[in-house]
C-alpha cells in the first residue's frame, strides 16, 4: 500500500513538475491542430497491426506449452491486459490477462513474461543505438545502462529456481505449482527457436510503431527526426515508479526533444500523444471487455 502511494505520488510531482515548466497554452495549441487524418490513421491502421502482433508473438509462447487458443480471444485478453497494465506501475498489470485463460497461471504466467522481456530486450538494443549514434549524451548512457544492469538481474532472478522456490515458499505458494511454474519458464528460455521467433516479431513490431511515431509527429506537425527518441520515451513508460510511467516519460521526452534542438513543450505533446494512442485508448477498449466478463479460455 505504502509503495503504491509513493508511485502515484511522484507520478502527481512529476506531472505538476512538467505543467509548471511547459507552456500550458502552446501545449494546448499543439492539440487543437492536430491532423485528426493522421491521427485516424494512427488509431484504425497502426494500432491494430502492432496488438496483431503482440498477440501473435504471445501465441507463439503459449503454443510452446501445449496451449492453444483462438487468435481473436487472444486480442481480446491481450486488451484487457493492457486495461490493468494502464492502472499499475511498469505495467505489471498486465499479468492480469492469465486469469482470462482457463489454463493453470504457473503454465501461463511464464508466457506473459517472456512476451514481455523479449519485448524490453528489443528495446533496449534500440535505445543503445539511438543514444550511441545521435545523442552522445553521458547523463542518458548512465540512466541506459542502470536499467539495463536491472533488466539484466531481474531476468536472471526471475529464471533461477532457487531464487522463484525460495519466494513462492514465503508467500505459501504450493510447491507443484512453483515447481510447475519454474520448468515452465525454463523450457521456454531453452527453446532457442521460439525465443528466435519472438525476437524477430518484436522487431517487427518496433518498426511498427517506428511507423506509428512518424504518422503521429505528421499529425502534430513536428519534425519527424524527432523519432530518433521513441525507444527511449517508449522504455521509460515500462520503468515502475510511475503509474503507467506518466510523468516520468513525459520528462525524458521533453529532455530527448531539446537535446536534440526542438522544444519540450513537443516532447511532452509527443509522449501524451503517443501513451494516449497506444495505450490509453486500447486499454479503454480492455476496460470495457473486462465489463463484458465473457469466457476467453
Amino acid at each position: 500500500m505504502n509503495h503504491n502511494i509513493i508511485r502515484v505520488g511522484l507520478t502527481i510531482l512529476l506531472l505538476g513538475i512538467i505543467l509548471i515548466k511547459v507552456n500550458l497554452l502552446e501545449l494546448l495549441n499543439i492539440f487543437l491542430s492536430i491532423n485528426v487524418i493522421f491521427l485516424i490513421i494512427a488509431l484504425l491502421v497502426v494500432v491494430p497491426i502492432l496488438y496483431i502482433i503482440r498477440a501473435y508473438k504471445w501465441n507463439i509462447f503459449l503454443r510452446s506449452v501445449g496451449i492453444k487458443k483462438l487468435f481473436p480471444n487472444l486480442i481480446q485478453v491481450l486488451l484487457i491486459g493492457v486495461f490493468y497494465g494502464l492502472v499499475t506501475p511498469g505495467k505489471i498489470g498486465e499479468l492480469a490477462r492469465v486469469y482470462y485463460l482457463n489454463e493453470k497461471k504457473s503454465e501461463t504466467i511464464p508466457t506473459v513474461l517472456l512476451e514481455k522481456i523479449t519485448d524490453i530486450l528489443v528495446l533496449c538494443v534500440l535505445c543503445m543505438i539511438s543514444i550511441g549514434v545521435f545523442y552522445n549524451n553521458h547523463n542518458l548512457k548512465s540512466v541506459m545502462l542502470i536499467f539495463f544492469l536491472f533488466f539484466i538481474t531481474g531476468v536472471w532472478l526471475l529464471a533461477n529456481r532457487t531464487f522463484t522456490l525460495f519466494v513462492t515458499k514465503l508467500f505459501k505458494v504450493n510447491y507443484d505449482d512453483a515447481d510447475n511454474y519454474v520448468n515452465k519458464l525454463s523450457s521456454l528460455f531453452h527453446n532457442k527457436c521460439t525465443l528466435l521467433k519472438a525476437v524477430g516479431l518484436s522487431a517487427i513490431y518496433y518498426l511498427v510503431a517506428f511507423v506509428l511515431g512518424y504518422v503521429l509527429l505528421k499529425s502534430l506537425n513536428i519534425d519527424t527526426s524527432m523519432l530518433i527518441a521513441l525507444p527511449i520515451i517508449i522504455l521509460m513508460g515500462n520503468i515502475p515508479i510511475t503509474i503507467s510511467g506518466l510523468g516520468l516519460r513525459e520528462s525524458i521526452s521533453a529532455a530527448c526533444f531539446v537535446l536534440l534542438g526542438d522544444s519540450g513543450v513537443n516532447g511532452v505533446t509527443f509522449s501524451l500523444l503517443l501513451f494516449s494512442v497506444m495505450i490509453l485508448f486500447p486499454g479503454i477498449l480492455g476496460y470495457f471487455l473486462t465489463i463484458r466478463r465473457d469466457n476467453y479460455g
